[in-house]
C-alpha cells in the first residue's frame, strides 16, 4: 500500500483517510540493522555450523560466496545482499539456530560423552553408538583406554577421543 504526500493510504487511486504515519528513514534504517548484524555472524560462522542454520538455497549460496571475496568494496556490496536476502526471511528461526551454536552445546554433550565414556568404559561406548551408529567402537574403546592412563599420550588420547565422537556424531 503506498502513502500519499500527506501521509494517507491510497489503495488504486482510492484515498483511505485513515492516518497513518510512515516510519522515519532513521527508524527504518535502525530496524533494518538487525539484518546487517546476522549477515556478518553468518559470513562467519564455520560451514559445518552453517549447515544447522534453516536458511534457502539462494541465501546459503549467497553467504558462501561472501566468504570467497577478499576485495573491500566487493565483499561490502555482497554483505548488504545477504542482509537484504535476510530481511525477506523470519528472523526468529535463523537466530534460535544462531544461539544454539553460539551456546556449544553440542559440544558441550560430546564432552559429557567423553567424561561418561571414561569413567564407565564399554558401556557408555555402546549407548554412545546406538545414538550415533556412524561411530568406530573399535577406535573409540582404544582411545578410551589411551585416555585412561596418566601422562603426555592422555591428554592426546582424550582430543582424539573427543575427535572421533565429533566426528560420529556429524559436527
Amino acid at each position: 500500500m503506498a502513502h500519499n504526500k500527506d501521509g494517507y493510504a491510497v489503495d488504486d487511486g482510492q484515498v483511505d483517510r485513515t492516518f497513518t504515519p510512515r516510519k522515519s528513514r532513521a527508524e527504518r534504517r535502525d530496524e533494518a540493522t538487525w539484518a546487517d548484524e546476522l549477515a556478518d555472524e553468518l559470513v562467519a560462522l564455520p560451514p559445518s555450523e552453517l549447515e544447522h542454520v534453516p536458511l534457502s538455497d539462494h541465501v546459503r549460496q549467497a553467504v558462501v560466496d561472501a566468504r570467497g571475496i577478499t576485495r573491500h568494496g566487493a565483499k561490502r556490496r555482497q554483505m548488504m545482499y545477504v542482509a537484504k536476502l535476510l530481511r525477506a526471511l523470519e528472523p526468529e528461526p535463523i537466530r534460535e539456530a544462531l544461539d544454539g551454536v553460539a551456546d556449544g552445546a553440542p559440544f558441550e554433550e560430546l564432552e559429557r560423552w567423553r567424561d561418561r565414556i571414561l569413567a564407565q568404559g564399554d558401556g557408555a561406548i555402546s549407548v554412545f553408538l546406538e545414538k550415533h551408529p556412524a561411530g568406530d567402537r573399535q577406535r573409540l574403546r582404544q582411545l578410551a583406554r589411551a585416555a585412561a592412563q596418566t601422562g603426555n599420550k592422555a591428554t592426546k588420547a582424550k582430543k582424539q577421543l573427543f575427535q572421533s565422537l565429533r566426528e560420529a556424531a556429524g559436527l
